[in-house]
Formats: C-alpha cells, structure tokens, sequence
C-alpha cells in the first residue's frame, strides 16, 4: 500500500477532496536547508511550507566521514560530512559502505544491514531545487474534478528539463504543468490507466480518489524531504530481486516482466521505517542526476546527453568487456564495473527505466537499453502505456530521508 507517514495529514472536506501541500506544512522551504550547506529551494509566501528537520539532528555535530565505521548501520539518522566538509544525512538502518568515496562529488555510497539495498547520496542546493520545482499552489491534476475523483491539486510541479535537440519526428515534447494535455508533466494522473479500479488496487488503494491523495502525498513528501536535507538517494543499482522481495544489489537479476504499477510498488517497499522510504525514481530527479554526473566531471555533456558509448549496455558496445553479444535480456546489475558514474551503475543503457513522468496517459521511461545504439543516451526518454511488462524494461528506486 502506498505509504502514508505519521508525520503526515490529509485533508478532505466532503466528497469532494482537496490534496493541497500548504495546510499540512510547519516551516518554508526556504528556511531549512542551510544546515546541509546552502538554502534549499522555494519562497516564503508561495503557498509551500515544510516541517522542519527534528532539532536534535539539526543540533547534532557532523561526524567526520572519516571517524565512520563502514558497512555499520546508524540506529538513526544521522549528520555526516565529507572530507570538504560537506553535510549529507544517513538515515536510521543504514551506514556507509566501505566501497564509498569519502566525497560527495564523487560517490557516497550507503547500505542497509542486510546489504542488498545500496543507494548513492545526490546533493541539492537551493539553486538546483529551483531548477527541479516550481511553486504554484492549486495546481489541478489532469482528469481532476471528475466525481470519481474528486479535485486532486498540487502547490508543487516538477520542472522537467527536455533537451529539443532530442527531438525527432516521433518525439517531438514540450515541458508543462500537471493539467497539460500533450506535454511532459509530474506528478500526474495518466487517463486512461490509473483511473481504472484495478490499477489503484494494484497501489493499494481502495479508489481513484484515495490512489489521487497518496500520488501527491508521496511527491510532497519527497519534496519536503529534499529541501530540508538538501538531497536524496538514488539506487545505485537498476531495481533488483523480486517483486515480493526487491532489493538493490550488484550482480542480481533485474526485475522485469511487470508494468509500471508493480514496479512503483515494489520500489515503494523496499525501505518503510521511520527514517527512510523509497518509491519509484521521478523525471525530475534523474534530470538532476544527469546534470550532477556532467557537474562533477565524471562524465562529459556529449557522454550524458548525445552518445553514452563506453559507459552503458548498447548494441554498439562491443568493444566493451561483458557487452552486448547475442543477448535476449539485460544484463545482471553492475555486470560491468566500467559502466557507471560516481557509484551509480547502468544509467546509460541496459534496460530502460520507468519514471514517474506523464503525457497523455503514457508514462516516461529513460537511459536506453541493450537493444538501442548508444545515441539513445543516458538522459534520453521514452513513452510507454504503464500497464506494458516486457523483460527488457525496469526501473530505479530513490530513498528519501524522513523528519
């Protein structure tokens, strides 16, 4: 079932229900995130508010990376910094892994006790949460004020960075606001899927109006969570395991063969204390990934965003050890340890992965797979219909700390 955290109220008023961010949050975005170095994004007055991160790990000193014992877990979330003396936060039930880098830039890698979900730390400042949100409280969803449905609102939309030199004659997209018909939204109901009464049992909710509150809940959530921490984790890894089981581990079959709803809830289950959840990777957050690889040197602008040869599973990457050769699937996780970008492995290639992205009822898969040539790159999207299963398609989890 889509999770609903404690720390979290919703707020219905009749049949008709009115999803907003700006009554259920304390303290503006604003104000919180210079604890993890620098403002997170948003403005007072936007109609977007945030609790705060709990004052005793607000208050609590930085543990030098270096003092850490790795592959020890925390007993709960606590403040790190790197050896540039940047803060980044480990939630409750996970340490940092011994295979990390003692730098940001470079790869934090952190790891539950069981280490089968290992996730990579992306930093945030408040001039790339701008970037990835924009603020407009009363935001409708597309198909909102529908009976079945109620008014399913948003104060807080993704602002999707789309590359037009990508565009060809099948794909031809334009950025938009959840509403939009024809364009490139988040978060987003797509018609025609979701709103069907077996879909929303397959998220765990009883209707289409209880599936529309949890969709934006969790992408509250994961926005409230970024800009107190200034951050998130993404999977280092493509989702691995099975659905009853998933995991995030190195040299493990992919999970495939389910659509887009079961993947999101499997991701969804893979970490639900009271310091972590995780869900399905959002468009947005895999633009900011993107930007952060060219950010930090570790791949160029034309790798990500042209032609990812030498980093990813492609047709073309046969010059590559363990490359492409006659398969009928993708290859096990991290199958080669060339193939990725500051700890985060098969971004490029592989096997496509699903995000959270929407247009016109379809959603956006991203990266690639073994199938394509290596000029479907890394930053690359694809539209699918989300109750598509094939074995060449996946995706990839995010862990957002909670407070």
């Amino acid at each position: 079932m889509l999770k609903k955290p404690k720390y979290r109220k919703l707020i219905t008023a009749g049949v008709v229900m009115m999803i907003t961010v700006s009554s259920m949050f304390m303290m503006s975005c604003q104000s919180n995130g210079e604890e993890a170095g620098g403002k997170a994004g948003g403005s007072k007055g936007s109609g977007v508010e945030i609790g705060d991160m709990p004052a005793e790990l607000k208050n609590q000193k930085a543990i030098p990376i270096g003092e850490v014992e790795k592959n020890k877990p925390f007993e709960k979330t606590t403040k790190v910094e790197d050896v540039n003396g940047d803060v980044f936060y480990v939630p409750g039930g996970f340490g940092i892994s011994y295979e990390s880098s003692d730098i940001i830039g470079e790869g934090i890698i952190v790891l539950n006790e069981e280490e089968d979900k290992e996730f990579v730390w992306i930093p945030v400042d408040d001039e790339s949460i701008k970037e990835m949100y924009v603020e407009a409280p009363g935001t409708q969803l597309y198909g909102s004020g529908r009976e079945d449905v109620g008014t399913a609102e948003v104060d807080v939309y993704s602002n999707l960075r789309y590359n037009k030199a990508d565009d060809t004659e099948e794909n031809q997209f334009e950025v938009g606001k959840p509403g939009e018909y024809g364009k490139l939204v988040e978060p987003e109901l797509s018609l025609g899927y979701d709103l069907q009464p077996y879909t929303c049992q397959k998220l765990g909710a009883e209707d289409m109006q209880e599936y529309a509150k949890d969709l934006i809940q969790e992408y509250e959530d994961v926005y409230a969570s970024t800009c107190i921490y200034n951050g998130f984790y993404i999977g280092r890894y493509e989702l691995t395991g099975t659905y009853e089981k998933p995991t995030v581990a190195r040299e493990q079959e992919l999970l495939v063969l389910r659509d887009w709803y079961d993947l999101k809830q499997a991701c969804i289950n893979l970490v639900d204390t009271e310091y972590a959840g995780t869900t399905m990777i959002y468009g947005n957050q895999w633009d900011e990934v993107m930007s952060w690889i060219v950010e930090t040197g570790e791949k160029t602008y034309e790798q990500v965003y042209e032609d990812s040869f030498g980093w990813g599973n492609y047709i073309n990457s046969e010059t590559d050890p363990f490359a492409y050769i006659d398969q009928d699937k993708p290859n096990k996780s991290a199958s080669n340890l060339a193939w990725q970008a500051n700890e985060i492995y098969d971004l490029a290639g592989n096997a496509m992965e699903w995000t959270q992205e929407c247009i016109n009822g379809f959603r956006v898969m991203r990266g690639g797979n073994y199938m394509c040539g290596s000029k479907v790159h890394a930053n690359s999207r694809e539209l699918t219909a989300p109750d598509w299963a094939t074995g060449d398609d996946t995706t990839r989890a995010i862990m957002y700390v909670k407070w």
